[in-house]
């Protein structure tokens, strides 16, 4: 922000910045602030990191709007900040040419609903005009699921978060595998995750998520006792992005239990095998991918998993043909799991 108080009176960055060490307070929170200063930007005044303040949103927001406009001028690409869409009456943070195509660019400092987001996708989408998303410092902690999957963006042939990274001034790219195990992880890691999240199952049965009653209570109907004594290939150990809208864990257990359902022997065509599985997901709206995309990210968890019950033994598969093997063997007590997990891990 470009003004504060100081001894009852406003004054602005801009002719505070040769003073001496003065205590400023924000004219609209009365929290105190500090003139931040450089040769690479305007001075302004922010808040502490710890405070909480609109004009301290409008701060960053200014600011990261101008180093992204100053980091696409160096790539080539100029940049117009502010141009109003009259035809979709929108307003991008600010538009830019690369290689003859228009493009978008929003610095997201602010919460942002689904709805909205998807609206001002659809208008870009409609003056044939690309976006992107950087997401600013409000949005670097904490961030759930299903906010994080609004805005995940194909970069390079993979998933990744984009960030603004303002002290460094450029892009920041959070990545994960979309499927595979995490780089550099042991055969010895592998069983300790299973073993916390066998733990975590436990000590989740009395305060579980609806959709885990719900997968306990039919886990005990089917005869198998508690879910904690499920099958180690209904454990998930990949460093992936969340793309559903329940854990890998919950929904690889409603495919087991959809599966111990199925006649011995029982034969799927790979359409109707992918059908099979998708119809198990709840997935996660990703409105920041096109259609093909999406269909490409979702395909690629369900033939992650495909591979591992393969590899397991319960199916196989062979020219166009999935067949069901034999369902995959629970547990008789959480104890014995327990045992089991942490032998292989110490050997």
């Amino acid at each position: 922000m470009q003004t504060a108080l100081w001894n009852g009176q406003l004054v602005w960055a801009q002719t505070e910045a040769k003073k001496a060490q003065r205590t400023y307070w924000c004219p609209d929170c009365g929290q105190k602030v500090h003139l931040c200063q450089g040769t690479d930007h305007r001075p302004y005044f922010a808040h502490y990191a710890k405070s909480r303040c609109d004009a301290n949103e409008t701060a960053i927001h200014q600011l990261g709007k101008q180093q992204i406009g100053r980091w696409l001028n160096q790539q080539g690409w100029p940049s117009y900040s502010e141009v109003y869409l009259p035809t979709i009456k929108q307003r991008p943070d600010i538009l830019t040419k690369i290689n003859d195509q228009w493009a978008a660019i929003e610095f997201q400092c602010s919460p942002l609903g689904l709805t909205r987001l998807i609206e001002r996708n659809q208008g870009y989408e409609r003056l044939g005009i690309a976006y992107r998303w950087f997401l600013g410092p409000t949005y670097a902690h904490r961030l759930q699921p299903g906010k994080a999957a609004q805005f995940l963006q194909w970069h390079h042939q993979q998933l990744i978060l984009p960030f603004w990274n303002l002290k460094r001034q450029q892009p920041d790219y959070q990545k994960r595998r979309l499927f595979g195990p995490k780089s550099g992880k042991s055969r010895q890691d592998v069983w300790q995750v299973l073993i916390w999240q066998t733990q975590q199952l436990q000590r989740q049965i009395r305060l579980a998520t609806p959709r885990l009653c719900e997968l306990a209570n039919q886990t005990y109907l089917m005869g198998h006792g508690a879910i904690s004594t499920c099958p180690l290939v209904a454990h998930d150990t990949h460093f992936q992005w969340s793309l559903m809208n329940e854990t890998p864990l919950e929904w690889r257990i409603s495919v087991i239990l959809r599966l111990e359902q199925c006649a011995a022997h029982q034969c799927w065509n790979w359409p109707a095998w992918y059908d099979f599985l998708n119809q198990t997901a709840n997935w996660l709206p990703l409105p920041c991918l096109s259609d093909v995309q999406v269909t490409q990210v979702r395909h690629r968890i369900l033939a992650c998993y495909t591979q591992e019950l393969n590899l397991a033994g319960v199916i196989r598969y062979h020219q166009q043909v999935v067949e069901l093997i034999q369902p995959p063997r629970w547990f008789s007590s959480y104890e014995r799991k327990l045992a089991y997990l942490e032998k292989l891990a110490a050997s």
